[in-house]
């Protein structure tokens, strides 16, 4: 990737940025390899896109060298609960940024992981280092390859980005990584997960229905509801699981609902 502007040094989110919007390119990939009938689909084509998938996670892990301890400034793991409160702009830029990598972690790992569970049908493909899916409390919780972890990370900043200082741009940047870890929350069960995911469901919830937040929250699930869902409406959250699985799966859902 080129730096938007000529001699300008890239920053940090310009450096995350070149790798975020790799992945949807990863996705396409895919999808193309799901559409041939199993039979026709290459080991060759299942290899060559994990090894984009690594390439991108030895980018992550590089930029995540770069950024250093200021990651972890608005991380719970880190800095309890609840993280400190944004004061000045670059407190938000951080925590913007840091939000921007969870989200890229989720999408990535979750990808990662069904590359590797439908690559394994097709022979001459081999990958032996699963994605954990943990809860808190279980031994691979902490483990930075857990998408499980990044939601609740996300979900215990998204307050700050609606605090006193944040003003309307806080609560704008900070769609993005509540839709990612929402939709991922919902469908973390059909997962190979460690440990019961309802109460990720339980901490959105609580985190959400905060006096500064319950109506834009409630605004925005209910406009990712209405974009996502066609035809008849599935009120709640069984509605928005319904279309999470769809989202993540694909034409392969049956085999991910069938596993669990």
């Amino acid at each position: 990737m080129s730096a938007p502007w000529k001699n300008r040094t890239k920053s940090l989110l310009d450096g995350l940025s070149d790798i975020l919007v790799q992945v949807p390119g990863l996705l396409e990939e895919l999808d193309t390899i799901r559409a041939c009938p199993i039979a026709e689909r290459s080991p060759h084509a299942w290899n060559n896109l994990l090894g984009e998938c690594i390439r991108i996670e030895h980018m992550l892990l590089a930029w995540r060298e770069t950024m250093g301890s200021l990651l972890q400034t608005f991380d719970y793991t880190h800095s309890g609960i609840p993280p400190q409160m944004p004061q000045v702009d670059r407190d938000f830029a951080v925590l913007q940024i840091s939000c921007l990598y969870w989200s890229c972690c989720i999408l990535l790992y979750t990808t990662i992981h069904m590359v590797a569970t439908e690559g394994h049908q097709s022979p001459g493909f081999a990958y032996f280092l699963p994605v954990p899916f943990s809860s808190p409390g279980c031994p691979n919780y902490l483990n930075e390859r857990n998408p499980t972890l990044h939601a609740i990370r996300i979900f215990h900043t998204i307050p700050l980005s609606h605090g006193p200082y944040a003003g309307g741009y806080g609560a704008l940047c900070s769609t993005f990584p509540l839709g990612m870890a929402l939709r991922y929350s919902a469908v973390a069960h059909l997962f190979p997960h460690e440990g019961d995911t309802q109460d990720t469901h339980k901490l959105f919830h609580e985190l959400v229905s905060q006096p500064f937040m319950r109506a834009y929250t409630a605004r925005f699930v209910r406009h990712l509801h209405k974009v996502d869902v066609a035809g008849k409406e599935n009120p709640g959250w069984d509605g928005v699981e319904l279309k999470m699985r769809t989202w993540w799966f694909g034409p392969m859902l049956d085999q991910y609902v069938g596993a669990t």
